[in-house]
């Protein structure tokens, strides 16, 4: 296997690049590892200069620096502007070189990529801590115990690394003036979320936000109670035993967090706050303003008192003075193909654009914005027309007069306002500002407002005027038409008037050079995989196969930052059976397809006769391609395999080859009718010494809709066939809800089987109570409690029925449960079946049986 791992490595197509470089701090230097291809790894170079800035203030206030190098991996994207960071199994960072569009809060500073690259390493710093029993965990299993401190609510640590982004920058979401408001808004109109532990996922608007909001204010107020207190809640929390977070609180800030919560809610904005989605922007028709709003768990564009289903993911209403026009996505695929949309005076959308993330229709030309290769492209009339430097961020462009505008922050040149000049076909900058800024609106006759550090800025044209605000609080939005103004305070406020008359002039000039950073010095070399392939943890657990053979588990993962080697080993140990099974799999992700080896031995139990121990081992070549076309993804995989299998029939030793192919196709828009669909095939040649060779053949097909609100109904239908006569060379097994393809409840695993098999599933999940619920920091999150109801059928050779076994016969379950989702732990989705089913078998009778099925995940 090695030798094989050298030769793919050598045949890599895409050259990867590592460069590094180190930061000098007060506790010594914190080293960093980018790692990119040759054409994004300059935003490493980029960030070196922010990490020299601001790194050593985040480190000097928490007293701490990360032991380990820390990896940060660009990865170019065309849909998320996110990333992620973890310490297991090392620290990692993942940047995702997408920039936010419209109203987006991710746009309330102009420098997109220091606030995503600092908000990460402080969860870097937050989760590497590890003290007390926790340390001593992992000099025994490795980074493994990392996860210890991660333990903890969404809106501990998002709350964290939000703040962060706000206290030791410029930049930061917390900058924007109405996303206080936002919060607010929430908690004045919800009573149900009167517990901290719904922050994590209320159920509601801003659903998974709200931890990163309401959690970074809230951090925000202990910081102000006393300096100090974040960096004390995070190291206290670093030999914390996990689901005791409240000992930190009041080690560090005297009382329990439910205790400061409640604290925090009465000092929010008393007034009631406009209840709309401020990020997908505001339009103005100098009458009434019209906006997006959630009602009952849709959105809808609002106006005059009229609510209108687009239909559509909506990005964001796009600034005008003209008609309104809104930028939407045409799925919530990966894959994200942007439209622009005029709304006409009946209240439809005339589509006037696709591709481009901005559009603008201007005396006959046409001028677009796409973000591509990770740099802005900006087109006429659908031809380039000119480029902005990559990674360069571009925010809120505006259409004014006949002109186009928009914000730009680059290293080279700071932060900018810019235009088109249409004539010739270039940028000219119409202004350069000191530090981070924030575009709020538009008026007619007077051009574009900002707000600046130190007050506000009018640019009309080219000409830029210094404000203040005559009086009351910070404006969010404004807007000026027809001799009428609206602007966004606490809530929306219409006035006769101009935009001007609410401000007066200032003698402070926001405008200069920003000063510029300095780039750190780094070595940049050739990305080496094996550098990392060590092991660096291990651990074990006790399991339970679907039939109740228990083992325990011992097992490590090793891979890469790129993840283009990755190794798992698992070691099974069935106690019962006094025997040895495991994993060991290998997987290498080369640039068009993904190679996996494996090897696996695994024991089951057999309903039929239990004295027979059944078991089958096997290795496995595959090679798989995947793809993505929008919404439609495709899986096609080759594999050569040799198993060894002792059942109840035979024991073989086997030899098959073959092809499956899947497609998984995905809804366009949240409660669509159509919801997914999965639909699998394969074929495969089967060679044994017992008999002669036969064909193996098998097939799936799945479509779940949602009848209203994630109340679903699932049609899922099976086939599989095994071409010869005898049950000898293996068979098809069936029954369970979990480890067979061949799903029925009311029936154990392998109490079907033989050489065809079929089933039909009509399944309804109905959703009954949704209470999204939480005590305090009890390791439980109650989501949705759903009704199960509905139809199996199976039919094949032999089913094993009332201590009986019969040929060719079918059965059918009938069947009313519960299904309940919910989180565990803050971070893994648990989702419990529990069935009471009716299996009949046509003039043999019935049988009950209550099945519990759990189901969970990973989401750290």
């Amino acid at each position: 296997m090695v030798g094989l791992v050298c030769l793919l490595s050598a045949t890599t197509h895409a050259k990867n690049i590592t460069s590094k470089f180190n930061i000098q701090t007060k506790l010594g230097e914190v080293s960093f590892a980018f790692h990119g291809n040759e054409k994004n790894i300059e935003l490493a170079k980029n960030l070196s200069a922010v990490a020299k800035k601001d790194i050593p203030k985040i480190v000097d206030y928490f007293r701490y620096k990360p032991e380990d190098i820390i990896n940060v991996n660009i990865v170019d994207s065309e849909t998320s502007s996110n990333g992620t960071a973890q310490t297991f199994p090392r620290n990692q960072i993942k940047l995702y070189t997408m920039q936010p569009l419209g109203q987006n809060y991710l746009t309330s500073s102009v420098d997109f990529y220091k606030k995503l690259f600092i908000h990460e390493f402080i969860h870097i710093i937050h989760m590497e801590q590890t003290n007390g029993y926790i340390d001593t965990a992992e000099s025994v299993f490795g980074s493994i115990a990392k996860l210890l401190p991660a333990v903890v609510p969404r809106w501990f640590s998002e709350g964290i690394a939000m703040w962060g982004e706000d206290h030791f920058t410029n930049e930061g979401r917390m900058k924007n003036p109405f996303l206080l408001n936002d919060v607010s808004n929430y908690f004045l109109n919800k009573k149900e979320c009167q517990n901290i532990s719904c922050l994590d996922d209320p159920g509601t608007y801003p659903h998974g936000s709200l931890s990163y909001w309401a959690g970074g204010f809230f951090m925000k107020y202990l910081e102000g109670l006393r300096s100090g207190n974040i960096a004390c809640l995070v190291n206290s929390n670093s030999s914390a035993i996990p689901f005791f977070l409240n000992d930190a609180f009041i080690a560090c800030t005297g009382d329990r967090a439910q205790v400061h919560f409640d604290m925090f809610r009465s000092k929010l904005i008393k007034k009631k706050t406009f209840d709309f989605l401020y990020q997908k922007g505001i339009h103005f028709t100098g009458e009434y303003p019209v906006y997006f709003k959630e009602v009952d768990r849709k959105v809808f564009l609002s106006g005059n008192g009229t609510n209108i289903d687009l239909k559509k993911a909506v990005v964001s209403i796009q600034p005008s003075l003209d008609d309104l026009t809104y930028i939407a996505v045409d799925s919530l695929g990966s894959k994200q193909h942007y439209q622009t949309y005029k709304v006409t005076k009946d209240g439809s959308s005339k589509l006037i654009s696709e591709g481009p993330q901005y559009f603008f229709e201007l005396n006959g030309e046409s001028w677009s914005f796409e973000f591509l290769k990770n740099h802005w492209q900006i087109n006429k009339n659908k031809e380039k027309a000119i480029s902005l430097p990559k990674f360069d961020t571009l925010v809120n462009p505006y259409a004014y007069e006949g002109e186009v505008y928009f914000s730009t922050y680059g290293l080279s040149e700071g932060y900018q306002i810019k235009k088109i000049n249409r004539a010739e076909s270039k940028i000219d900058t119409i202004v350069n500002l000191k530090d981070t800024f924030n575009y709020i609106g538009l008026c007619e006759g007077e051009g574009a407002f900002y707000k600046t550090k130190t007050g506000y800025l009018q640019v009309d044209k080219s000409k830029v005027s210094f404000l203040d605000l005559k009086e009351g609080s910070p404006i969010s939005y404004i807007a000026g038409r027809n001799g009428k103004t609206l602007a966004l305070r606490s809530d929306l406020e219409k006035r006769d008037g101009k935009c001007r008359d609410l401000f007066k002039v200032s003698k402070d000039s926001p405008v200069g050079q920003y000063p510029k950073y300095e780039k750190s010095a780094s070595i940049d070399e050739d990305y080496s995989a094996f550098k990392h392939l060590a092991p660096n943890h291990w651990f074990f657990l006790a399991s339970t196969t679907e039939d109740n053979l228990s083992f325990w588990r011992v097992f490590t993962t090793i891979n890469d930052p790129l993840d283009k080697h990755t190794f798992i080993l698992n070691g099974d140990y069935y106690s019962e059976l006094e025997s040895w099974g495991g994993l060991l799999d290998y997987t290498y992700a080369a640039k068009y397809f993904d190679i996996n080896l494996s090897y696996l031995k695994e024991f089951q139990k057999n309903t039929i006769n239990p004295s027979v121990r059944s078991f089958e081992e096997g290795q496995t070549l595959s090679l798989v391609k995947s793809k993505e076309w929008g919404l439609l993804e495709t899986r096609v995989a080759a594999f050569y395999g040799m198993t060894k299998s002792r059942g109840v029939f035979s024991s073989e030793e086997t030899d098959q080859y073959g092809v499956n192919f899947t497609i998984f196709k995905n809804a366009k828009y949240k409660y669509q009718f159509f919801k997914n669909m999965t639909l699998y095939t394969a074929v495969s040649n089967n060679s044994t010494s017992k008999i002669d060779d036969y064909k193996r053949y098998r097939a799936l097909g799945s479509f779940r809709f949602d009848l209203y609100k994630n109340s679903i109904f699932e049609v899922r239908s099976t086939y599989e066939k095994l071409d010869k006569t005898t049950l000898n060379g293996g068979v098809i097994y069936g029954g369970g809800n979990l480890r067979s393809i061949h799903q029925i409840y009311g029936l154990d695993y392998s109490d079907a089987f033989g050489n065809e098999m079929e089933t039909l599933r009509f399944k309804f999940n109905i959703e009954v109570f949704r209470p999204y619920k939480g005590w305090g920091f009890v390791p439980y999150y109650l989501k949705r409690i759903n009704l199960i109801t509905g139809v199996d059928y199976l039919k094949t050779d032999y089913i094993f029925f009332n201590n009986s076994l019969y040929r060719d016969r079918s059965v059918t379950s009938k069947y009313v449960g519960v299904s309940i989702d919910s989180q565990v732990f803050y971070h893994l989705p648990l989702t419990i079946e529990i069935v009471s089913s009716d299996v009949a078998m046509e003039d043999n009778g019935s049988k009950s049986a209550l099945d519990i099925f759990v189901q969970g995940g990973y989401a750290f």
